[in-house]
């Protein structure tokens, strides 16, 4: 059985784990929000009770009864202007020690966690693993800008240094059933069932009808995509110079939303190509990858094909919507993102990376710190040493081995998150009356007004 690796060491993690969330003679009292659509909450928050700890959960429509029905649940149905009051009473009421949550950017999440701060609730959040697909994400305090990771190249290889090697982990392979069937039937319930929940606010862009038809429209155009990649691979491997990746993300990711200087993937494809069109070779190649799970909510075909036009440089960039990532690194001389995973995945098969917005492993040694018209021509691969150190502090300081799109590592996650979220080690936890890292960088105190 694999253990929840301690991280109590000088330099790594402080030894004074916060008084509110050890609670009375080490029992605490959880509050889960939503978590992903995955029973993984109802599994950790099942564990914990087990480890002695009471657990509690707030379902806030009826996908979430569905996730997580029964004994210690609350139903909040009231308007997005009352979940303020109602969840710091609940929390009071309660004597929460600690909050857990999934993406610290839901508006429900946010206000929460707010709340939480000012009763001395320690919090803890969850996402989608940045070393895919074997890991998923909990950090203490929040995500992205307010990770308390360090952003020290010099202090992340030290703390590297103090912890014992990586052990190899068992690789789960994804579902497509397990990312897709939940998620239908979650929506589903919550548009059949509306009236339960009449004043809830979605966090997605996009109504799911609207995702999942586009989803089956876009899957019933397989063939001609695949033959389009093809050509697409076949045109880049005749250049000489070689061609750049752009890999789309999401457009309702929060990380384009809340951790990028831009409004959409749009305004980014167009600076992409702009700067493209001016500062590359006149023989390289442009490579647009949409996500694996795009909708097509918008028709990036269309949008590239008239700024390749409008920018001069038709016949040079190339739209694929299939296949997988790794297939355009033979020949790439640089891969520029706003902020995905995809460009750890770079980084792992040592070409050059830009980020245009806020990334944790966006960091000097690792990728091109200049601007992104320097970058065509100067773009340098990552260190080597400060890249494995940076994986090392990244998987024992915020990652967490399993899956929740594989059934094995659905139960190993949520083993591993309870063990973690019960002796609190597993974190580098906040340091008072200091801002995380990234933040201080930033001066990013302030956070985005709440969204009604």
């Amino acid at each position: 059985m694999e253990q929840a690796t301690g991280l109590r060491m000088s330099g790594l993690v402080r030894d004074n784990i916060p008084v509110a969330a050890k609670g009375a003679a080490g029992k605490r009292v959880f509050i889960f929000l939503q978590g992903p659509i995955s029973p993984l909450f109802r599994q950790v928050g099942r564990r914990l009770r087990k480890m002695g700890h009471e657990v509690y959960r707030v379902n806030l429509c009826a996908g979430d009864v569905w996730g997580w029905p029964g004994k210690g649940t609350f139903w909040f149905r009231g308007k997005p202007r009352q979940w303020k009051a109602w969840c710091a009473a609940l929390m009071a009421q309660l004597g929460v020690t600690d909050l857990v949550v999934h993406s610290d950017q839901r508006f429900y999440h946010r206000v929460a966690i707010r709340e939480a701060r000012k009763q001395s609730v320690f919090v803890s959040v969850t996402e989608l693993g940045m070393l895919r697909p074997s890991f998923l994400t909990l950090e203490a305090d929040g995500l992205g800008p307010n990770s308390w990771l360090p952003n020290c190249p010099k202090e992340i290889e030290a703390l590297a240094a103090k912890l014992p090697d990586t052990k190899h982990k068992e690789h789960f392979k994804t579902s497509f059933f397990l990312v897709a069937a939940p998620d239908v039937f979650y929506n589903l319930l919550n548009i059949a069932l509306v009236p339960l929940f009449p004043h809830y606010r979605r966090h997605t862009l996009y109504h799911p009808i609207r995702e999942y038809l586009g989803f089956l429209a876009r899957s019933l155009r397989k063939s001609s995509r695949e033959r389009d990649t093809f050509s697409a691979l076949e045109a880049v491997s005749q250049s000489k110079y070689g061609h750049y990746l752009f890999p789309l993300q999401l457009e309702g990711d929060f990380q384009i939303r809340k951790n990028s200087p831009f409004s959409g993937q749009l305004e980014a494809l167009e600076k992409v190509v702009s700067s493209f069109s001016k500062f590359s070779h006149q023989n390289s190649q442009l490579v647009v990858k949409s996500h694996p799970l795009d909708t097509g909510a918008i028709d990036w075909s269309e949008r590239l094909e008239v700024l390749a036009n409008k920018y001069a440089v038709s016949g040079r960039v190339h739209l694929v919507d299939c296949g997988l990532l790794s297939q355009f690194f033979e020949g790439c001389r640089g891969v520029v993102t706003i902020n995905s995973t995809a460009g750890i995945e770079a980084l792992q098969a040592d070409l050059p990376v830009k980020c245009m917005g806020m990334a944790l492993y966006d960091l000097k040694r690792l990728t091109f710190q200049e601007e992104l018209d320097d970058f065509w021509a100067n773009g340098r691969t990552p260190e080597k040493p400060t890249l494995l150190a940076f994986q090392k502090v990244l998987e024992f300081g915020s990652q967490v081995h399993g899956s929740i799109y594989n059934r094995r590592g659905l139960k190993i996650a949520g083993r591993n998150i309870a063990l973690k979220l019960s002796d609190l080690s597993y974190l580098l936890l906040p340091e008072e009356d200091r801002l995380p890292p990234r933040r201080r960088v930033l001066n990013a105190v302030v956070e985005p007004a709440y969204e009604f």
